[in-house]
């Protein structure tokens, strides 16, 4: 078994605790860095499980390459068939964000299927 790579929540737990005590709505702050915390460990779970699987066309390890906000909303959108406004919610980011990852990583999962099915470059 691999050793679990840990994830930086950007604050130690104490400086974390300091925050949240100081926010308004301390039940809506709380609720969102759970979400985060349990999504990020499923999906980390899911990279893992992906990056031992063989596809074929190399898709596989490509996503496994994604940059990690990539990776969270293709599998989300993709594998989960979650629309925008859920991805948003649980992520933490804007619906416009969402979208702007998802056409990023296709940008970046392309060359997989042009490689693999011959397609040419869209001429620019």
């Amino acid at each position: 078994m691999t050793p679990r790579r840990k994830r930086s929540t950007g604050c130690s737990s104490k400086s974390c605790g300091t925050v949240l005590l100081g926010e308004a709505d301390l039940q809506q702050q709380t609720w969102a860095i759970l979400r985060r915390v349990v999504i990020d460990e499923l999906l980390q779970d899911f990279r893992e499980e992906l990056a031992a699987m063989d596809s074929g066309v190399g898709l596989y390890p490509a996503l496994g390459k994604l940059p990690q906000r990539q990776f969270d909303v293709i599998v989300l959108r993709y594998i989960f068939d979650y629309r925008t406004e859920r991805i948003s919610w649980y992520l933490g980011v804007t619906p416009s964000t969402v979208d702007y990852h998802c056409r990023k990583a296709r940008e970046r999962l392309a060359p997989v299927y042009r490689n693999r099915y011959g397609m040419k470059e869209d001429p620019k």
